[in-house]
């Protein structure tokens, strides 16, 4: 009866147990922290990404076309905004309206070619 008892005592306890029993404890690491936090942060970047979705008042078609209108429209104003600077820039080294201004070219990659439909193969 006693060593039924002690078996299973001696089963339930963990090296933790022993450990602590003789006054040492485990050395944690930087490792076994990092797990529970990083877990902790995706479930919590699932659940607002889940909230987000459940609480938008478009549907993805419509905050897709916003968000391309919405890059498009700051791609135009950086360009205008680089232009003007580059006038600015210009005028202010002295180079005038007499001189002429390299122009800007498109470029083209063969995939913005197909996209257009310029890049015609037949």
């Amino acid at each position: 009866m006693w060593e039924d008892i002690l078996r299973s005592r001696a089963r339930s306890l963990s090296s933790d147990d022993i450990l602590g029993a003789l006054g040492l404890a485990r050395k944690h690491s930087a490792f076994d922290d990092a797990i529970p936090t990083g877990l902790a942060f995706v479930a919590g970047l699932a659940a607002g990404a889940g909230i987000a979705l459940l609480l938008a008042p478009k549907s993805g078609r419509e905050i897709r076309q916003d968000l391309s209108n919405r890059a498009s429209e700051l791609t135009n104003r950086l360009g205008t905004t680089a232009n003007e600077l580059a006038a600015d820039a210009r005028s202010a080294i002295g180079l005038g309206a007499s001189q002429p201004q390299p122009q800007a070219q498109e470029i083209r990659t063969p995939e913005s070619r197909s996209l257009t439909g310029t890049n015609r193969t037949s």
